[in-house]
């Protein structure tokens, strides 16, 4: 009675790439100029077979038709093709005055016929000021060079075939026989062209005590146009969503970096230090009336971020709630809810954003969350005396929030399945225990999503400890090793958050850039202890 499944998937790809250089150099004056072009081909086949009622499982999946019941076999091929002209100009004078010019033209086959080909260009200029002369005297400044580039970037990451309209085999039974027909995949858009990104960086780069100690710092601001999303249509489309070039959107921000030889005699100690911050808004969106996007469970009713220009990506446009209603007067004085299920003390109550005295998911909810940290930073760090070395890795955000779906399973009293948490267990309301915590165990909160699910997910993570020797190359040498060292690590040693999840880095929906930040029975990073030995012969 077992059930025995064969997938199969094979993908090929070739690519072609060819460069022509020419370098010139005439006295102060350098020249270097490359003019190229590339093709890659990419091709996947994918196959897939299910047999059930298997009188014995000897056979395992290597023999389906020993079988009863076979379920239809399913097969597919998709092929992409992407062609690049390109070239560059790099011009470089009294080696302190630098220009960059270059650009390239790519075809892609996943666009649509008359809008396959996008040309992107891009400059660029440096100087470096420490080689002027009025820099001469300066003798602790070792590096200093300021830059500035702009140029467009290309998108093309989306799956084969989004523009034209794809057949799809649908089945039906019709008088108690199984006919296939064939249908409309999708809703096909022969105008879908690359998405585009204009960026502008400022940076300056400077070293000093004989580049002991550097600092680096860009500002940067990108604008994406015709941005390649799935938008949400009416379902009486016979679709649910379309992809479309619209809107824009912009990203700004400021990186900073600082690395230091602290000390450098026998006992040395060097670091490094990164902080970045990153703001993002969706200017426009011509035509499109905001809502949310998608569905990011059926089952626990939560739907996706909120998506309106003016905002960030991402954000979390849900009811806000005001405590528990613990005793009959908060009851009396709190907004009334449509469902008289969920209005009762013990219950939630909520904010009643347009004040009219009732509680409407549609006009009272608000943005109550943001997956995008205020900052992110990290740092490095290095200790080593003689042969034996200390390292020490560290990466942190701050001000980010997550949605943790597993709160309706874990603090939810009239919870569908799973255990409670113990918080959630002893401090729910109860009439001898009027708690603001959480609602009464026969609070009916099945059906409503609320910012209680949204939580800080701000961290800081030591993500590597590392511990190494070099034996003395004197002992190894007696038997012909040249280097030798043993070493032992802690890969995730420890993390420091209030979230209540099990790991605050998680993104159950990692490549959906409209499903950000969402925690939904994600695998958090493991803890690993590594232990080895390198060797040179």
């Amino acid at each position: 009675n077992g059930i025995a499944e064969q997938q199969s998937r094979r993908s090929s790809s070739y690519s072609n790439e060819n460069v022509l250089t020419y370098i010139k150099k005439i006295g102060q004056h350098s020249l270097n100029v490359m003019v190229g072009s590339s093709l890659l081909y990419e091709e996947n086949k994918t196959g897939s077979m299910t047999a059930r009622d298997f009188i014995s499982d000897v056979y395992g999946y290597n023999n389906l038709d020993a079988g009863a019941q076979w379920d239809k076999p399913n097969t597919g091929r998709s092929k992409s093709t992407l062609l690049s002209g390109f070239g560059r100009i790099n011009y470089v004078l009294m080696d302190k005055y630098l220009f960059t010019v270059t650009g390239r033209a790519d075809g892609s086959s996943k666009f649509g016929a008359n809008n396959k080909w996008a040309f992107f260009p891009s400059f660029a200029a440096a100087w470096r000021i420490n080689q002027e002369k009025f820099m001469k005297n300066i003798d602790w400044i070792s590096n200093l060079k300021i830059r500035g580039s702009w140029g467009v970037t290309g998108n093309q990451n989306i799956p084969a075939y989004s523009s034209p309209e794809k057949m799809n085999t649908y089945t039906y039974p019709i008088g108690g026989v199984t006919s296939v027909g064939i249908g409309a995949g999708n809703m096909p858009n022969p105008d879908l062209k690359w998405e585009t990104t204009a960026i502008t960086d400022i940076g300056i780069d400077l070293g000093v005590f004989n580049n002991r100690i550097n600092f680096t710092a860009d500002y940067y601001y990108k604008k994406t146009t015709d941005l390649l999303w799935n938008i949400s249509v009416p379902l009486t489309t016979g679709f649910g969503t379309v992809l479309k070039n619209i809107g824009s959107l912009q990203n700004k921000g400021l990186e900073l970096s600082l690395s230091a030889d602290v000390l450098t005699g026998p006992f040395k100690w060097n670091t490094m230090l990164n902080w970045s911050t990153n703001k993002n808004k969706v200017l426009e969106i011509p035509g499109y009336i905001p809502t949310q996007q998608g569905t990011i469970s059926g089952h626990l009713k939560v739907n996706g971020s909120w998506l309106e220009p003016g905002l960030p990506v991402g954000v979390w446009n849900l009811l806000k709630t005001n405590g528990v209603m613990r005793t009959e007067k908060e009851w009396q004085d709190a907004a009334r809810v449509a469902d008289s299920n969920f209005d009762k003390i013990g219950d939630m109550s909520f904010v009643d954003k347009n004040g009219d005295g009732k509680i409407s998911f549609g006009e009272d909810r608000q943005i109550v969350g943001d997956p995008n940290p205020d900052f992110t930073y990290g740092f490095q760090t290095r200790l080593e005396w003689k042969n034996l070395s200390l390292s020490a890795s560290f990466t942190g955000v701050y001000g980010n929030d997550i949605l943790n779906t597993n709160i309706r399973y874990e603090q939810t009293p009239s919870r569908q399945a799973g255990n409670l948490r113990k918080d959630a267990y002893y401090n729910a309301w109860t009439p001898e225990n009027r708690s603001n915590l959480y609602p009464s165990s026969t609070s009916n909160v099945k059906g409503v999503v609320y910012d209680r699910y949204v939580e800080d997910g701000s961290y800081l993570r030591c993500s590597d400890i590392t511990l190494n020797y070099i034996l003395p190359k004197a002992w190894m040498t007696k038997i012909g090793f040249q280097n030798t060292s043993i070493f032992a690590s802690v890969k995730n040693a420890f993390v420091i958050t209030n979230y209540s999840g099990y790991d605050p880095e998680v993104n159950s929906f990692a490549f959906d850039g409209l499903r950000r930040g969402i925690d939904m029975n994600a695998f958090p990073n493991m803890r690993s202890f590594v232990f080895g030995l390198n060797v040179t012969f």
